[in-house]
């Protein structure tokens, strides 16, 4: 016996709905991710922020000049990694949002199918009332002519 058109159309939402899970998935990890290099940039700009302050009592304070240097240094490579890790935050982001549209697609695509296959199996069951009832009149229409004999 063939398959039915609904239950073919299933399998297929099945086989996508692996694909939209699988994206899903991913856009948790890149989330996870992004939420990450977040953290890390707040912790990196406290620090920054924790440095400039000490730097400006050092400042007063009228220490030496090779200290006021080391400190400017440091500062300066704090800023660097700074810096470089907005760059990554901001890749991170950009990541997730691409990741978030293949995963809108996915999502899209498993859900249409789902509901060709409902609509399909609406059309099987009404296909198979009918025939059900042309067997019932058929039948409703034999006992009734025997009865007439």
């Amino acid at each position: 016996m063939s398959t039915k058109r609904s239950d073919r159309l299933k399998r297929v939402a099945e086989h996508f709905g692996g694909d939209r899970d699988l994206a899903s998935r991913r856009l948790g990890e890149l989330r996870v991710a992004m939420d990450q290099a977040d953290e890390r940039l707040r912790d990196l700009r406290s620090y920054l922020d924790g440095y400039h302050a000490e730097f400006d009592q050092v400042r007063r304070a009228g220490t030496s000049a090779a200290t006021l240097q080391n400190y400017r240094a440091f500062l300066t490579q704090l800023q660097g990694a700074l810096e470089q890790q907005q760059r990554h935050v901001e890749n991170a982001r950009a990541a997730f949002e691409r990741q978030k549209d293949v995963w809108y697609q996915a999502r899209t695509q498993v859900r249409a199918i789902e509901q060709a296959a409902e609509r399909k199996v609406e059309v099987e069951r009404r296909v198979l009332d009918r025939a059900e009832q042309r067997q019932l009149d058929e039948l409703s229409l034999q006992r009734f002519l025997g009865s007439r004999r």
